[in-house]
């Protein structure tokens, strides 16, 4: 009630009694994140005419925690604004780490590497934060060797390391050093073996790489721990899929659909392994299905679902699945070639590889 009644008078204009109100709100529950925050800036800010029994953590905890509902909800303009004012009370990784990340996704690199300069300038060199800001910079850069060891050294000193590990392992990978980043993951499972990150990390490494029985391996044990996590569920299927295991890869591609029926890489996922089970009309009509249930504009799969109505002799549903690609993606030369050749001649000489390359 207090604090609803400081509200009040802060938006009539009325700062003294606003500040009455929440300093009686604050005596009552001298822990409360939302008191101390509007008590703290109620009074300007740094401390002025403020109790101590505010703590500097409590309003960055709420600011940071603001700015995630925030980003949640789409409001990237507030997020960011949350954002920069827990980084402004308490300069450190914790703070960094959805900042630095707000913009790097927009391409905002100079702001991103002065904020981790700050950081570096703010933390010793005993604090974890600093060689993880320090890495990070040095990622920023194009560094990999150094940003490597940055956070190698963050995550040897970290009470808390798994981050550190995943960007390390991150920056390996970006070196093409396997062996470099695989040591990296396995160091992430060993301080939090529940977690779906480094399991498929450590996947799609021994994918890329041509070891699909240690891929297999690695997707077993995430399904295994993470028995609800779509992602090993369809990675098992693909790989299975891909070894000409079709039924056992079928099961668990059924079991991510089960979970959430609606999702779109399992459905496209189903339908590539019942096309290699030479079911190619079941796999188109759930192909379909995959792109209804994607959104946006996938063009690659409209293309695919065309191909697929030609093998079967679908001649008006290539042509409609061909259309709906072009609409998506009218640069595309290979789409209009196929539907202009099957206008004139009914037929398409299907060549693999051919649309968006």
């Amino acid at each position: 009630a207090w604090l609803s009644a400081g509200r009040v008078a802060w938006l009539e204009g009325n700062c003294d009694r606003a500040l009455t109100a929440w300093t009686a709100a604050h005596t009552f529950d001298p822990r409360d994140q939302t008191t101390a925050f509007w008590l703290y800036w109620g009074a300007g800010g740094k401390g002025a005419n403020v109790p101590q029994t505010i703590l500097p953590e409590d309003l960055v905890r709420y600011a940071h925690q603001v700015g995630e509902l925030a980003q949640r909800g789409g409001d990237t303009d507030g997020a960011l604004a949350w954002y920069r004012l827990a980084f402004e009370l308490q300069p450190d990784w914790w703070t960094l780490r959805p900042l630095a990340s707000w913009y790097e996704q927009r391409d905002q690199l100079e702001a991103a590497l002065a904020a981790c300069e700050q950081v570096t300038a703010a933390l010793p060199e005993a604090d974890a934060g600093h060689w993880g800001a320090l890495g990070w910079a040095a990622e920023l850069t194009g560094d990999w060797a150094e940003a490597a060891q940055g956070y190698a050294r963050a995550a040897e000193m970290a009470e808390k390391p798994y981050t550190f590990r995943i960007r390390q392992g991150l920056v390996h990978e970006k070196m093409q050093d396997w062996a470099g980043a695989e040591q990296a993951y396995e160091a992430a499972l060993e301080v939090l073996p529940g977690t779906l990150t480094p399991y498929m990390r450590l996947a799609r490494i021994r994918r890329n790489q041509g070891d699909l029985d240690g891929a297999l391996a690695w997707c077993r044990q995430a399904a295994e721990i993470l028995p609800d996590r779509l992602d090993p569920l369809i990675c098992l299927g693909e790989l299975l899929c891909q070894q000409g295991q079709v039924m056992e890869a079928q099961t668990y591609l059924e079991r991510a659909l089960r979970i959430n029926p609606r999702h779109a890489a399992s459905t496209y996922a189903l339908a590539q392994c019942q096309y290699a089970d030479a079911r190619q009309e079941e796999a188109a009509e759930t192909l379909a299905r995959a792109i209804e249930l994607q959104g946006g504009q996938p063009w690659q799969w409209a293309v695919e679902l065309g191909d697929w109505r030609l093998e079967l002799g679908d001649r008006e549903g290539a042509l409609a699945a061909y259309r709906l690609a072009l609409d998506w993606q009218p640069d595309e030369e290979a789409i209009s070639d196929r539907i202009e050749q099957l206008q004139d001649d009914g037929v398409w000489p299907l060549q693999e590889g051919q649309v968006g390359e």
